[in-house]
């Protein structure tokens, strides 16, 4: 950089910017150079400011190198003026990137691998030399996971010819294949050693990239590891810890769309206290969501962190921001959708066209997307998102899907505590003539069990975000006792009426109503106290016979689970009452409020934790006393409780006959893993019980079970089917202690 004398007392006649090196013009936006620009025609010609000049376009990270030539521009009156020019060359910018060397890995481990870890280099980013140093460290550790513990990675740039861009090659040397039996560390002091210990997995994985993630995270900005000295069958690892530094100062560069105190709260770096990377990372995630949902999809930053040159342990951060231009949307394109309509697709998007572009919407349309189940799955990798040629802050924004079989026939059979044997014909087509309707036809033949229902569902009636549903439906279920078969039934058929409208794009509010007529059919040994049987229903002669139920339902459901039958990540909150009574044409008079929360959590690629916490309160009003059995709470099932059967789990009367319970509380744990895309090993814990009005929620009553289960969904009627083993810590004594049973189906 360099910077001519003048005199100081002229007047500047004319400031411009050039690219000497740029035959086809410069890559960002020529008025973006001139807005940090300050010198304007017309002022008094100031050195001061110019070199302020040239700070401000040094730190906008775009930039390899800057000079500024200052001539004489005399005026037609003869008074000498000055011409300035900012001669400038733009930092490379990234083309190609290529790993070649290694045979230990594929391009395809080395991409997941990034993505995990959210460290991609992005084709047209500028080249960031602190992002290429992350890079080589990775690819080091994942030749170090496979057993090349002395590989060794560098890199290189090319320039393409006649282009601003370059193309960035890795070079990987995976070295001989070794497995260390012994790793030893040298230069860690005594409090940090149980710690970098820890972050080891083992002695045949060095993972080294953990341990400095370490020391960056607790203050040790300076901290290095060595490469390793190996002897004979052990390695001995040298670290440099260097200083503990704490923050003296945080400042921001380069931030006009956000504000310095919107920006701060992102970073959580307190003053006085140590320098942590993870934080500096997770504070460059938030912003760039930050900005991207302001248009801001070009934004990129890095940290300069300055250990304080007299020796003291403080340092001044500095976030440095490039913000980019703001682009907005012009068109929105469907590409693939061969029998759904484009208005089908365009009403699940957050992207309008004419606004800016909002990557956080375009997240969340790729998820709405997906949860319509009828194209294969998209991730954001399948949206194209395209400059306009010469449109300025123009995008394209096209959605490449793949049309799945909407229309389903479906023959299937299998084994379940509610149904035993059965065996079921459905058609079902999510996507009615491409226009998003629903129809679906099922009938069920079991040995205890049958259903029939048929259902239309309009996801926008009369073209307004207002969803409604028509269901109609029968069936019969008996149950068992320990010791007679078919000895309690319950026939019900009626119909539904739903309408729902959505509060968010993942929040609908549901307003529905219920009509059916139940027949409850009690083998005659189960009426009264003598018999004993231990788990069957304690049933009145006031259950037996045929019941109207007429009910009324609002509620509120939020969804943001990725998958129906394999789900990995997203929440599923509802919560909703029911309200019966004989001014609807029922028998009885209840309010049933109840709530459910089902959490799903990845943990890498393969694994993952669900959770569902479940609980309901009954409770009778007006002419009502009590209900009948059938419409009070018994727990149990795969669907509930695995390890015991269906209904089986309540209050119990003296002969240890189950009561029915006015609320439940229900929990379920599982973690899984998942041996491919269809199949699913997981181990569960189940936790639930039933109560009576008399007794309050207790979480010491609560029967368990716990087990594994192998999924697996099939091809053909993409439904899973389940083998459980399951054991029963805490359980009543009629049931068993540990059992096996094939399902269809999930629990949550």
């Amino acid at each position: 950089m360099s910077l001519a004398a003048a005199q100081s007392d002229a007047l500047v006649r004319e400031v411009d910017v050039t690219f000497p090196s740029e035959p086809n013009g410069s890559f960002v936006d020529r008025d973006t150079y001139l807005y940090y620009i300050r010198t304007r025609a017309g002022q008094p010609f100031d050195q001061r400011l110019i070199a302020e000049d040239v700070k401000r376009l040094w730190n906008t990270a775009f930039l390899e190198d800057i000079s500024v030539d200052v001539s004489d521009a005399p005026s037609e009156n003869g008074v000498v003026g000055k011409r300035v020019v900012f001669r400038l060359e733009e930092r490379r910018r990234i083309r190609i990137v290529e790993y070649i060397g290694s045979k230990a890995i594929v391009r395809r481990d080395i991409d997941r691998k990034l993505a995990d870890l959210n460290t991609q280099i992005a084709v047209d980013s500028l080249v960031d030399a602190a992002r290429i140093k992350r890079v080589e460290d990775i690819l080091r550790g994942l030749l170090r996971e496979r057993g090349h513990p002395y590989a060794s990675v560098t890199h290189r740039l090319t320039d393409v010819p006649d282009t601003a861009f370059t193309r960035l090659t890795f070079m990987l040397d995976d070295g001989p294949r070794e497995k260390a039996r012994r790793v030893t560390f040298t230069g860690v002091s005594a409090a940090n050693e149980r710690a970098v210990r820890s972050r080891m997995k083992a002695a045949k994985d060095e993972n080294l990239e953990r341990v400095l993630a370490y020391y960056h995270d607790n203050g040790y900005v300076t901290a290095s590891i060595g490469a390793p000295v190996v002897r004979a069958t052990d390695v001995q690892i040298p670290v440099t810890e260097g200083k503990r530094y704490r923050i003296r100062g945080v400042a921001f560069d380069v931030n006009r769309a956000a504000t310095t105190e919107a920006l701060r709260p992102y970073f959580s770096l307190e003053q006085g206290g140590f320098y942590n990377d993870s934080k500096v990372r997770h504070g460059f995630e938030q912003a760039r969501e930050w900005y991207g949902a302001r248009g801001y999809y070009e934004f990129t930053g890095y940290s300069d962190v300055h250990p304080d040159a007299d020796g003291a342990p403080v340092v001044d951060v500095t976030i440095r921001l490039s913000e980019g231009d703001q682009y907005f949307i012009r068109r929105i394109a469907m590409n693939g959708n061969t029998t759904t309509q484009d208005e089908v697709m365009r009403r699940q998007l957050g992207l309008v066209e004419g606004e800016v572009f909002n990557t956080e919407a375009l997240k969340t349309s790729v998820k709405r997307l997906n949860q319509l189940a009828f194209f294969q799955p998209i991730t954001e990798r399948d949206v194209k998102v395209e400059p306009v040629p010469g449109g300025g802050r123009l995008l394209d924004v096209t959605f490449d899907v793949k049309e799945q079989r909407h229309d389903k026939v479906n023959f299937g059979g299998g084994l379940s505590q509610a149904e035993g044997l059965f065996g079921n014909i459905s058609y079902v087509t999510p996507n009615l003539f491409g226009r998003g309707e629903t129809l679906s036809l099922v009938a069920e033949q079991g040995s205890r069990g049958s259903l029939y229902q048929a259902t239309l569902a309009e996801p926008y009636l009369l073209g307004r975000a207002l969803s409604g549903s028509i269901s109609v439906f029968g069936g019969r279920t008996a149950y068992d006792t320990t010791t007679i078969a078919n000895a309690y039934s319950e026939s019900r058929r009626g119909a539904t009426l739903s309408l729902g409208h959505p509060l968010s794009p993942f929040t609908r509010i549901v307003f529905g109503h219920t009509y059916e007529i139940d027949d409850i059919g009690i083998a005659d040994s189960l009426l009264g106290s003598a018999f004993s049987s231990a788990g069957a229903p304690a049933l009145a002669s006031s259950d037996l016979g045929r019941h109207a139920d007429g009910r009324v339902m609002i509620g509120i459901v939020h969804n943001t689970v990725d998958n129906l039958f394999m789900p990995h990540d997203g929440v599923r909150l509802s919560a909703g009452v029911q309200i019966a009574g004989s001014a609807l044409g029922g028998d009885f008079n209840y309010v049933k409020p109840e709530a459910e929360a089902v959490w799903y959590r990845s943990t890498s690629r393969w694994t993952g934790i669900g959770l569902r916490a479940q609980a309901g309160v009954l409770n009778p009003y007006g002419s009502t006393a009590d209900v009948p059995y059938y419409l009070r709470y018994s727990l149990g099932g795969e669907n509930q409780i695995r390890g015991v059967g269906l209904r089986t789990v309540g209050p119990l009367d003296a002969n240890e006959r189950v009561l029915g319970g006015t609320k439940f509380t229900l929990f379920n744990a599982e973690y899984h893993v998942d041996v491919s895309p269809r199949i699913r090993v997981l181990a569960f814990g189940d936790a639930g019980q039933a109560f009576d009005a008399a007794h309050p929620f207790d979480v010491g009553d609560l029967r368990t079970s716990t087990g594994v289960e192998l999924r697996v969904v099939l091809p053909f009627v993409h439904l899973p089917l389940r083998f459980i083993y399951y054991w029963n810590p805490s359980r009543d004594a009629f049931q068993p202690q540990h059992g096996f049973r094939v399902a269809i189906g999930t629990t949550f």
